[in-house]
């Protein structure tokens, strides 16, 4: 087992304590994530999180989201590729970012969210 930071610990805490989705055990682990991560509906072949930080990585790389209404929640929805996955799988690496234009797509997702949310 490789070393975590605090930060990317604190960070599994939260996506696992906070996530109603999990996902699928075959996909999680031929990637190597955790299986908290996200979801992959078979059906639609869409990957589903309710992390705002992780979507707006995603989007930071280019996979813009889709704002999914589900009850009460929004939850980001992106196309299920190997290159979604791959980017997931960076961002729980903790990778160095542009720090302005990764707040930036935060709280542009932030303001979609809470809008769809009405």
């Amino acid at each position: 087992m490789s070393k975590k930071t605090i930060t990317q610990c604190a960070l599994m805490l939260l996506l696992f304590t906070f996530s109603t989705l999990s996902c699928s055990k075959t996909t999680a682990l031929s990637i190597g994530l955790p299986i908290f991560f996200g979801i992959v509906t078979e059906r639609s072949k869409k990957f589903q999180t309710l992390d705002l930080y992780l979507a707006s990585y995603l989007s930071l790389r280019g996979h813009a989201p889709a704002f999914v209404r589900k009850g009460t929640r929004v939850v980001f929805e992106f196309p299920a590729s190997d290159e979604v996955y791959r980017v997931a799988a960076e961002y729980n690496g903790n990778p160095d970012v542009e720090l302005l234009d990764f707040i930036s797509e935060i709280r542009k997702n932030r303001s979609h969210m809470l809008s769809g949310r009405e």
